[in-house]
């Protein structure tokens, strides 16, 4: 089914593509009837940090992301950090420590 807001693509784990998805290619006619199902599984991780604000102020947060291990997940966050800090220059954070990264499950589609 074709929506102003996505596709969503019924009996296939209730899986959605919308248009916020990098999909690089264009989805062929018969795309629904050949998708082939299974499950896909994803670890969900809590990252918890520490931050000084562009005032110099002291502060902790966290944030939650999809990925496969720890490590991972870590780069994962400081990648995010550095794009943050390139977006919103006007908020951007420093001397950012990763105080914890804890594995909260795994969520299976």
């Amino acid at each position: 089914m074709l929506g102003s807001y996505g596709v969503y693509i019924q009996g296939v784990n209730d899986m959605n593509i919308n248009k916020f998805d990098d999909i690089d290619f264009e989805l062929p006619k018969d795309f629904y009837m050949k998708f082939i199902e299974h499950d896909s599984k994803f670890k969900v991780y809590k990252i918890r940090y520490a931050y000084k604000t562009i005032r110099n102020n002291p502060r902790e947060n966290y944030k939650y992301l999809i990925s496969d291990d720890e490590i991972d997940a870590k780069f994962k966050f400081l990648e995010f950090v550095e794009w943050f800090n390139g977006k919103y220059k006007h908020r951007s954070i420093s001397n950012v420590k990763i105080l914890d990264v804890e594995l909260l499950g795994t969520v299976t589609k």
